[in-house]
């Protein structure tokens, strides 16, 4: 009995301590803060920039690592372009009208010193696939939900490196 309660306190022990703990990033210290500009569009998709883009700043503000600020604040830049857009159907109805649709979308993007312009993490190209339904505004819900998976790939890649 002695044995597991043992255990159990060494287990609650260092759960309590590894979620105490902050997860640093592979820039390094010296990059606190970061300024993300408005991607650019090489698409004929309308608006996706600006939707990609306030994806991308809202997963940064909750991860929290680097502080989101203007590029004159900043230590580091993401800089983005959007470099291809697929909108396919994925279904029709018995009148042969789309009810579905599967998007794909590429992002290619880097972070450079904000400073001096020292790329900092080399341009790397980041891609997501989504399929969604249509609703009132099918546009704008699918730009969110791929942006949202495309911030998830930056981060992971850009902070975590993986």
């Amino acid at each position: 009995m002695n044995r597991y309660l043992s255990g159990a306190v060494v287990f609650v022990m260092l759960t309590a301590v590894s979620c105490s703990t902050t997860h640093e990033t592979v820039l390094g210290e010296e990059y606190g803060s970061i300024a993300i500009p408005v991607f650019k569009n090489e698409t004929m998709e309308p608006g996706l920039e600006e939707t990609i883009t306030a994806s991308v700043i809202q997963s940064f503000l909750r991860d929290r690592r680097l502080r989101v600020t203007d590029r004159s604040r900043a230590d580091v830049v993401l800089e983005g372009r959007i470099t291809s857009v697929e909108i396919e159907p994925l279904s029709f109805t018995d009148l042969d009208r789309a009810v579905g649709y599967d998007m794909t979308l590429v992002l290619r993007a880097r972070m450079v010193d904000a400073d001096d312009g020292r790329v900092v993490m080399e341009e790397t190209e980041f891609q997501t696939r989504g399929p969604f339904l249509l609703t009132n505004e099918p546009t704008i819900e699918r730009q969110r939900d791929i942006g949202s998976v495309l911030a998830d790939q930056i981060i992971s890649r850009f902070l975590d490196g993986w």
